[in-house]
């Protein structure tokens, strides 16, 4: 009875309150701002063995998707780098066609993916890093400068929209490729919208909160077929979904922790396995400035307890 009366409770809570199932259903609604939480479960070794073996699972179907069915599947390659030093021969072999997979969809597809390619191209580093013993100065220089430069890429573009390094940099590569191939710069209107409506809406500081969403011109008028509607809830840009959710302060937050952690990293660590998540998670930073890498699925939470090991001093010790 007890239990029949809390589920009627919730069927009439959620039904007066619809919101309520985005708010807290939606993955990129308050689910993509508490996911930070799952760095405390690196504290359980048992918690690192699952996520070992359960990417052995994960990628095992999505070769067979990829395979089987032909079509793109989202491979968590930053949990597969971190602990592809640990993994079996057998399991290597499956991990080596993932990334050969990886790299044709991102290079030789017909519609190839530039976060794809740059993906990959960390993750590459990163095990270069690890096999080849690179030097500790080599590989500060590397996490700092993946951080420091999009940053600065991303503040500046915030302050003027106009100038495109995207763009430039699209501009110097068309003229050495086939015209067919994808150089078109895709993300500075998002810097442009994004400023237009946190201006209008005075929330540069706090954000519009964990439901929020903004006014995009350019969907409103696209005639591309996308799908997609003139109030966004997201951007394809991770940091601006968390300038548009929490605003300036909840940015500095969360990088911070993701900066402090690759910090400890590379200070502290006393092992490759810390070094390896410290090159990851600035190339997550990386990335984030300019493409999508939020959200609420399991390539996140991986990615946040790999980032727990950089902050755990069980971890940081360990030889």
């Amino acid at each position: 009875t007890a239990r029949i009366s809390e589920i009627n409770f919730f069927i009439s809570f959620t039904s007066l309150n619809p919101i309520y199932f985005t708010l807290f259903g939606n993955p990129y609604c308050t689910l993509s701002l508490i996911i930070s939480i799952f760095i405390y479960l690196c504290k359980s070794e048992r918690t690192l063995l699952y996520l070992k073996n359960y990417t052995i699972f994960f990628v095992f179907i999505g070769v067979l998707v990829y395979f089987l069915l032909n079509k793109k599947f989202s491979f968590s390659l930053w949990t597969v780098t971190a602990f592809f030093p640990f993994y079996k021969k057998k399991f290597r072999f499956l991990f080596i066609l993932m990334y050969l997979i990886v790299f044709y969809e991102a290079v030789l597809a017909e519609e190839t993916s530039r976060t794809n390619i740059v993906t990959l191209g960390i993750c590459s580093v990163a095990l270069t890093c690890y096999y080849f013993n690179v030097s500790k100065k080599i590989i500060y220089l590397l996490c700092y400068g993946m951080i420091i430069i999009p940053i600065a890429y991303f503040i500046i573009t915030l302050i003027d929209p106009t100038f495109s390094v995207i763009e430039l940099i699209m501009e110097s590569v068309s003229n050495n490729v086939d015209e067919t191939m994808d150089t078109t710069d895709t993300r500075t209107f998002l810097f442009v919208e994004m400023i237009e409506d946190l201006n209008k809406n005075k929330a540069w500081l706090w954000g519009k909160g964990a439901r929020s969403g903004y006014f995009s011109f350019y969907f409103q008028n696209s005639t591309s077929g996308l799908g997609d509607h003139w109030y966004r809830i997201t951007s394809e840009v991770s940091a601006l979904h968390y300038l548009l959710r929490g605003g300036i302060v909840f940015c500095v937050f969360h990088y911070g922790l993701i900066v402090h952690a690759v910090h400890k990293a590379l200070m502290y660590g006393r092992n490759k396995f810390a070094q390896t998540i410290a090159i990851l998670a600035s190339g997550w930073i990386f990335i984030s400035c300019f493409s999508f890498l939020h959200g609420f699925s399991i390539v996140i939470v991986g990615f946040y307890i790999l980032l727990g090991c950089c902050l755990s001093e069980k971890w940081l010790n360990k030889t």
